[in-house]
């Protein structure tokens, strides 16, 4: 059986890994990191390709990027200067990290390599899905999928189980593939 990968424009990265689990490096997420956020603000890419270059070296094998902040209204273009300059100099896959599908469908046409989306769901009325599965079946990427239905954050098992076979569900009607 092949073990799915995504892969750098220097690295490619089994997402089975052997001792589990894949490890996904956080810290250049605005949404959770206040470093991250402040060198965003400051328009310090050299400050974020450490922190990458740091997480890398600390042995995560992805590193999650998002760039979206209530200061900015440049998320796109910020977004896809970072993703080059990270794709340079930085060997981990990007995990590509953000609530506007079109910062990710830019995102991921100039990355060398298979990157992993982020944050995928059915929320509302799904319109966010809607636009992410085929650009997740053109470029053949997989995606972190979050239990998040019609009804909002699935809480019980039950209803976890519920919105997980939804996802599969609808991603099938869009061509996608389990890996």
């Amino acid at each position: 059986m092949t073990v799915p990968r995504v892969s750098s424009a220097l690295k490619a990265v089994d997402l089975k890994q052997i001792p589990a689990p894949l490890i996904i490096g956080e810290r250049i997420n605005t949404q959770g990191s206040r470093k991250a956020k402040k060198l965003v603000l400051a328009d310090d890419f050299d400050g974020l390709v450490d922190l990458a270059r740091i997480q890398s070296e600390d042995g995560a094998h992805c590193l999650d990027v998002c760039v979206a902040t209530t200061e900015r209204s440049d998320e796109r273009e910020f977004m896809l200067t970072l993703v080059k300059k990270l794709s340079l100099e930085i060997d981990a896959p990007l995990v590509i990290d953000s609530t506007d599908p079109d910062v990710i469908e830019s995102s991921v046409q100039q990355i060398p390599g298979r990157p992993i989306i982020n944050s995928i769901n059915l929320e509302g009325d799904g319109s966010r899905f809607e636009k992410l599965a085929p650009v997740m079946a053109k470029y053949g990427l997989p995606a972190i999928a979050l239990c998040i239905g019609p009804n909002g954050m699935a809480k019980t098992p039950n209803q976890k189980v519920e919105t997980a076979e939804l996802l599969y569900e609808t991603g099938k009607n869009y061509g996608l593939k389990i890996e």
